[in-house]
C-alpha cells in the first residue's frame, strides 16, 4: 500500500521509486493550500524516492529526466512532504532500442520493468515506464 501511495503521489508528475526506506515518523501538515488532503492509515511512508525511467525514444525520457530533475525545491514537491516525501531522485534512465510496440500487456510491462532492473543493476527503485501515444 505504501508503494501504491508513492507510485500515485509520484504520478501525478510523470510515471518510479525506492531505494531504502527512510521511514518518517510523522508527517508535517499541509504546506500548500488548496491541494486535497489524501488521509494516511499510518503505515509507512517513502522520504526518498528514487526513480528509473525507460524509454522507447530519446525525446520522451529527456522530457521525464528533466521534470524529475527540476522537481527539487519546488511548491510540488514541497506538498509531497504532508506525506512523508521529501525528495526525488533520478537514479538512471534506459533508452531500449528499436520501435516501441503499438500494444502491451500488463506481462510485456513486468518483462520490460526486470529486464530493465538487471540492465540497469536496480534493486527497488520505482521504474517508470515511458510510451509513446502509439502504444
Amino acid at each position: 500500500m505504501t508503494r501504491l501511495r508513492a507510485v500515485a503521489l509520484l504520478s501525478l508528475g510523470l510515471s518510479a521509486c525506492g531505494g531504502e526506506l527512510d521511514v518518517a515518523t510523522s508527517p508535517p501538515p499541509a504546506t500548500v493550500a488548496g491541494l486535497p488532503i489524501i488521509p494516511t492509515a499510518g503505515g509507512p511512508t517513502l522520504r526518498r524516492a528514487r526513480v528509473a525511467l525507460v524509454s522507447y525514444a530519446e525525446a520522451p525520457a529527456r522530457a521525464a529526466e528533466a521534470l524529475l530533475k527540476g522537481l527539487s525545491g519546488t511548491r510540488w514537491l514541497a506538498a509531497l512532504a504532508e506525506y512523508g516525501v521529501e525528495d526525488v531522485q533520478l537514479v538512471a534512465t534506459r533508452i531500449v532500442p528499436g520501435e516501441a510496440p503499438w500494444g502491451v500487456s500488463t506481462d510485456e510491462v513486468r518483462a520490460l520493468v526486470a529486464d530493465t532492473r538487471a540492465a540497469l543493476g536496480l534493486t527497488d527503485e520505482l521504474v517508470f515506464v515511458v510510451y509513446p501515444k502509439k502504444t
